[in-house]
């Protein structure tokens, strides 16, 4: 039987809340007054739980999964659970804007590079927040961020 890594963080969480609320009350939670978890970062706790996370995913898939959006294929922990129907729905044309969008580029830019106006790249970026009912231009580019910056 392995633990998910996940119920992992929860009880890390309950943890450290237990723990500060034990300090301010004056109380130990282990024996010898000292706290549980003193003495290891929280940090390094943390690394070890995703390093964790990682692992059961790739365990679980073989490799980490990936979603393809137009031509593009983006690792899904970047895709939000309730954005990847409407990603499966975008053209060709709109997945390139959208991903040039993501590495930082211009309306200009963008044009340029997909052989098109700056009117047509406006088109596609409006076709592209309401195929997937964004609120407007700051949403679109952060949802393009996190699909398509580099991590590096």
């Amino acid at each position: 039987m392995t633990t998910d890594p996940r119920d992992l963080i929860q009880q890390k969480t309950l943890a450290t809340s237990h723990r500060s609320a034990s300090r301010t009350e004056g109380k130990s939670m282990a024996s010898g007054g000292r706290l549980a978890g003193e003495g290891v970062s929280d940090n390094d706790e943390l690394a070890k739980l995703i390093a964790l996370i990682k692992k059961s995913e790739d365990d679980r898939t073989g490799t980490p999964q990936q979603i393809v959006i137009g031509e593009f294929s983006v690792p899904a922990v970047r895709v939000p659970d309730s954005m990847i129907a409407g990603l499966h729905g975008l053209t060709r044309m709109e997945a390139a804007t959208l991903r040039l969008l993501g590495w930082g580029r211009a309306n200009s830019d963008i044009a340029l590079l997909l052989d098109c106006g700056e009117p047509t790249v406006r088109t596609h970026m409006n076709n592209v927040i309401r195929k997937l009912e964004l609120d407007g231009m700051r949403e679109l580019i952060t949802l393009a961020g996190l699909l398509f910056h580099p991590l590096d």
